[in-house]
């Protein structure tokens, strides 16, 4: 939130956006998002599905029913998500509210007993998106708005004994990529019309090895893997030659369970099995900061759209929110009565969040009509200030108390300060290369 632009202006009294005064803001904003009056559930079949279940006096517990893969559409136009069950659900957000958006839903999208294990939005197309199921095929989908319906557009089938578990389009719209569990890569240019263009053998460099999560840069000419061992791969893709191997990292001591970019394109960051999150330079390849003072696994991280808020989700349900740029811990919640590792999404060009809540309802945080500008936020809390003092320049003391919270030391990670206890060996459902609950 401290941008240049911002910290260039002047307003009231000639005080600036400093990086206190941001810190400050960004935790107020956050507080509110995650405050019970700005939470509003999202009413689709599993809402529907649990609230019945307890209002009855003979119903059975309510069994899990996570979701596998959640995405929004880069123009936060739609929100699509696939559970355990076999389901399918997209939203399209004609508005902020969840109440008034449309919902399309497909009980068993793929096949019965078959679950949409990944699934991607196609950036230059607004309603299209791919999906992978534990098949040999690939679903390119298509959104009919009238309607109200989905209409699979094309499959693309890689092979009759080929399994795919992770599908991923660049941001840029050019390229469609899948994994299969044999830790091969099947590149699809989409320009031709969604046309195979390579093939990529992962064991051929990193034999006895498994693929865990993956994320392109922001161009769309590099892939990260993260890998069970806890290797970080890093792929360059030429458009003739294919795809190669640029760097190998040994990044964490134990599985990648989350690799996830940068919108600023200045940092990949990494979470580990191990209990370590790490945000690497891009440009040099080197940890600029370990955070590691979690007791269990790293299940999920995501970055907001104005790259300075790192969301950490941990297995023991706990949500952080972290400066990406020095570490500061700006506010941690417990999520209660989850029933499966906490799912947290940024909305793209938005403050707003998704997070997993009670029996594997998801719920919307959204910001506050006041809060939507950081400026108007910032006015705020300077003209509070100023109401409860005579002296006009006393916001300084306000943004200057101490922060008792603990702060992750910036250096470079020491593995030695890493115990590969039982407790960080967890390897969480569904950050996890596959499951076998649905085959």
């Amino acid at each position: 939130m401290d941008t240049p632009k911002v910290k260039n202006m002047k307003l009231l009294g000639q005080e600036v956006m400093s990086p206190e005064l941001s810190n400050l803001l960004t935790e107020k904003l956050l507080s509110s998002i995650m405050d019970k009056p700005q939470i509003e559930d999202l009413e689709d079949e599993r809402y529907i599905h649990v609230n019945t279940r307890s209002q009855s006096r003979f119903a059975v517990p309510v069994n899990p029913n996570e979701v596998m893969s959640i995405e929004f559409h880069p123009s936060g136009k739609f929100l699509a998500y696939g559970r355990i069950d076999g389901s399918l659900t997209i939203w399209i957000l004609d508005s902020s509210s969840y109440a008034k958006a449309r919902k399309i839903y497909l009980a068993d999208a793929i096949d019965i007993d078959k679950m949409v294990y990944s699934l991607s939005w196609n950036a230059n197309e607004t309603s299209q998106f791919a999906t992978v199921a534990n098949t040999s095929e690939i679903f390119i989908w298509g959104i009919d708005e009238g309607k109200r319906s989905l209409t699979k557009l094309r499959t693309l089938t890689v092979g009759s004994k080929v399994k795919l578990f992770k599908c991923f389009y660049d941001p840029m719209g050019n390229w469609l990529l899948a994994v299969t569990k044999s830790e091969e890569l099947y590149l699809f240019n989409v320009r031709s019309d969604h046309e195979m263009h390579s093939t990529f053998d992962v064991k051929a460099i990193v034999p006895d090895d498994s693929i865990y999560c993956v994320s392109w840069n922001n161009s769309g000419s590099h892939i990260f893997l993260g890998l069970k061992s806890g290797k970080l791969v890093v792929l360059e893709l030429d458009e003739t030659e294919g795809i190669s191997v640029k760097s190998i990292l040994s990044s964490h001591r134990a599985s990648l369970n989350c690799v996830k970019m940068d919108p600023w394109g200045r940092y990949v960051v990494t979470g580990s099995t191990d209990g370590t999150c790490c945000i690497w330079d891009l440009k040099t390849l080197c940890c600029e900061l370990c955070i590691d003072e979690f007791d269990c696994s790293v299940s999920q991280v995501d970055i907001d759209a104005l790259g300075k808020i790192l969301a950490i989700c941990t297995t023991d349900g706990v949500v952080r929110f972290y400066d990406i740029n020095s570490g500061h811990l700006f506010l941690q919640q417990k999520i209660k009565n989850s029933n499966s590792d906490v799912i947290l999404l940024f909305k793209p060009d938005s403050t707003d969040l998704i997070i997993s809540g009670k029996q594997d309802i998801l719920q919307s945080h959204f910001t506050p009509n006041h809060y939507h500008d950081v400026l108007s936020l910032w006015k705020t809390v300077h003209e509070k200030s100023r109401s409860t003092s005579r002296n006009k320049n006393n916001i300084s003391s306000t943004i200057n108390n101490p922060d008792n919270t603990r702060r992750p030391n910036k250096r470079v990670r020491d593995h030695d300060r890493i115990t590969n206890n039982s407790k960080r060996e967890r390897v969480s459902q569904r950050t996890s290369r596959f499951t076998d609950k649905r085959q």
